[in-house]
């Protein structure tokens, strides 16, 4: 357990504040003396003796040691809520243990939790570009809703988006700072650290309370980033920069895997990213399936960082699996027509329960415009579970189609998906990828063969569908339902009908039914659409129904 102000002894405290003093010659007096109260009462010639230090070093070293006031450090420690966490402490992350150079102690703010063991770094520079942060806020969002703790440094840019994305889907993060904590770096992330540390994780650094930022103490907080994690993801890092170096310490001095998201070819800030990948020590990564894939292949690492997260009593690894936000979940009640009533006087009334008969007319011909997709009924014997792109279409025989889909209607399916996509922007081509990745069986969470990290199916208290346990067939058409995605916003607000009605939700109903902001919404559709909780077309969003069918049929499978 970290360590109180009143249970720390003064040599140890002494030493750990004594400047020019690291982990390795600390290491170095300890071996020599036996003890730290020996290292603090040695004289200039004792120390001279130490091999490796000098009578300069020696001289400097007595000199630091009797300029340390620990009954000062106490004090600020205790007036900001600080514990220390010794590196011979239980609770000390084994995986930061493992490195050529571990920090002596760590100073702590909030808590690390067993689950911390299995942790990915985010890393990208201060001055991203808008995709670094959409990017860092993807990854940081559905990784830590996977069960993976996110690790950044703190910073602005990329560090900044992956822990607020973490904390939003209630996941866990730690923020290494390369200063001490008593000083708040870069100081409009105050508010951020204390949401951080109010139960989602810690703030930690390896340097007394007073220190300030300085430009040569960052590479130093690197490889505490790299070291408490199993990989390092770079988002956008150029030639040279802090999260490039994180990545080299993580890819060759760490062992661990590094894997890095691409940007545009012709950008300076994603020219490091992609000479990492062009050299063939990082891998390139598109979603969070291809995270986990590459976890994967840290055999070792991954094994002994669920070992160190404890294991149950059926011998299972014990992980934090998180579940749905409260804000998503209203966001699935509106999908599904759960009438969330919005806040405030409205003429609109609950979602999918239109007031006045003149609301359902007005809604009628936006309907047929649209062409949104009708929620298919539960599939029977024989009957695939896939989303006909004809019903709604406001036609005579929308219902008959959506009560018998058929082989062809499948067939329609698969062509109006790949016409879609063909007329879609990137970030169509980005949502078609997160499917394909389905049918391949590179499933959220799946991160080894012994352990699922994370949610594996739909947690919204139907059961939970373990991940792979899909045949071939039903993952493409799972892949398939879910391979229209939007081209624009779903277009004007417009009433939304309750499953199976024919009239899919906008995101316009969304924020007018939650009250919450544009940008939130847009987010948590996209981290529901990953998780294969909704499908999103060019029409409107609808829930995704998992395939009930017992077995499929021997002579389906992927060409």
């Amino acid at each position: 357990m970290p360590r109180a102000t009143g249970e720390i002894p003064d040599h140890t405290l002494r030493l750990l504040l004594t400047p020019g003093l690291g982990p390795v010659t600390l290491r170095r007096l300890r071996q020599h003396f036996g003890s730290d109260e020996a290292i603090v009462s040695a004289s200039i010639a004792t120390l001279d003796r130490v091999s490796g230090i000098g009578r300069t070093t020696a001289t400097r070293l007595r000199s630091g040691l009797d300029a340390a006031d620990p009954s000062a450090e106490r004090e600020r420690m205790l007036r900001a809520g600080v514990e220390l966490l010794l590196e011979d402490d239980p609770t000390y992350p084994p995986l930061l243990r493992t490195i050529h150079d571990p920090p002596a102690a760590l100073w702590m703010r909030g808590c690390l939790e067993a689950p911390d063991h299995l942790a990915i770094a985010i890393v990208g520079t201060r001055r991203c570009s808008r995709y670094g942060m959409e990017q860092a806020a993807r990854f940081g969002a559905i990784l830590a809703q996977s069960g993976l703790t996110v690790v950044a440094g703190g910073a602005r840019g990329v560090d900044s988006e992956a822990h607020r994305a973490a904390l939003r889907v209630g996941g866990r993060t730690i923020a290494v700072m390369g200063c001490g904590l008593g000083t708040c770096y870069p100081p409009e992330n105050a508010t951020l650290y204390d949401r951080i540390v109010g139960g989602h994780g810690a703030v930690i650094s390896e340097y007394p309370m007073t220190l300030p930022p300085s430009r040569d103490r960052f590479p130093a907080r690197n490889r505490i980033i790299s070291g408490l994690s199993v990989g390092v993801l770079v988002i956008e890092a150029p030639r040279r920069s802090g999260a490039l170096i994180t990545a080299r310490l993580a890819a060759e001095e760490h062992g661990r895997e590094v894997m890095v998201v691409p940007g545009r070819v012709d950008s300076p800030l994603s020219r490091g990213g992609h000479e990492a990948i062009r050299d063939g020590w990082a891998a390139l990564v598109v979603d969070h399936a291809d995270v986990h894939q590459q976890l994967d292949a840290a055999g070792h690492l991954v094994r002994g960082a669920i070992e160190a997260a404890g294991r149950g009593a059926d011998g299972g690894a014990v992980l934090r699996a998180v579940a749905m936000t409260d804000d998503q979940r209203r966001i699935v009640a509106v999908i599904d027509g759960g009438g969330v009533t919005v806040a405030g006087p409205s003429t609109r009334g609950p979602v999918g329960r239109d007031p006045t008969p003149e609301t359902n007319a007005a809604a009628t011909p936006r309907a047929a415009t649209t062409g949104a997709v009708a929620d298919p009924a539960p599939p029977g014997p024989g009957r695939p579970d896939a989303v006909d792109p004809q019903v709604g279409h406001g036609g005579p025989d929308a219902s008959a189609a959506a009560a018998a889909p058929t082989a062809a209607d499948v067939t329609r399916t698969a062509a109006c998906a790949d016409a879609t996509h063909a007329a879609t922007n990137a970030s169509a081509r980005e949502a078609a990828r997160e499917a394909t990745c389905q049918v391949t069986g590179q499933v959220t969470g799946q991160v080894t063969g012994q352990v699922t990290v994370g949610v594996t199916g739909e947690a919204t208290g139907g059961a939970t569908r373990e991940a792979g346990s899909e045949s071939p067939g039903e993952a493409m058409r799972e892949a398939t339902a879910g391979s229209m995605p939007d081209a624009r916003p779903c277009g004007p607000a417009g009433a939304a009908g309750p499953r199976g009605s024919g009239v899919q939700t906008t995101v316009d109903d969304i924020v007018a039914a939650t009250g919450l902001p544009l940008s939130q919404v847009m987010a948590d559709l996209t981290l529901l659409e990953l998780r294969g909780v909704i499908v999103r077309t060019a029409r409107g969003i609808a829930r995704r129904r998992p395939n009930r069918r017992a077995s499929p049929p021997a002579s389906e499978g992927i060409e």
